[in-house]
């Protein structure tokens, strides 16, 4: 569910997104210049994906973005990111991914 930022580069932008893969590569390339970077780690995509799937919200989210509205009226836009944004903040973690990320925070903070 976790990597760490320092194996990542930017031929993993699908396992990662691009943000992640940026840093990782930028890791790579400060570490090899002598340049200290703190550690950090990424939730890879699959990890993502498996969340919105086992809560529900893949389904609730691809059934709100099937009204046209969204696409053609702003406010529209905006109340239903929001409401997305909202779902997904208030929506807690498997005990699987929760205890990922937590071993890739304790490994990076010591």
């Amino acid at each position: 569910f976790c990597i760490p930022l320092e194996q990542l580069n930017n031929n993993d932008v699908e396992y990662v997104g691009g943000k992640s893969a940026s840093l990782g590569e930028m890791i790579s390339e400060l570490a090899s210049a002598d340049v200290p970077v703190p550690g950090g780690f990424s939730t890879t995509a699959h990890a993502y994906r498996l969340f919105l799937a086992q809560s529900g919200l893949a389904e609730e989210i691809d059934t709100l973005l099937q009204n046209p509205e969204v696409y053609t009226d702003v406010r529209k836009l905006q109340e239903t990111g929001k409401y997305i944004r909202d779902k997904i903040l208030a929506t807690p973690f498997s005990p699987e991914l929760e205890r990922a990320m937590l071993e890739s925070w304790e490994s990076v903070t010591g």
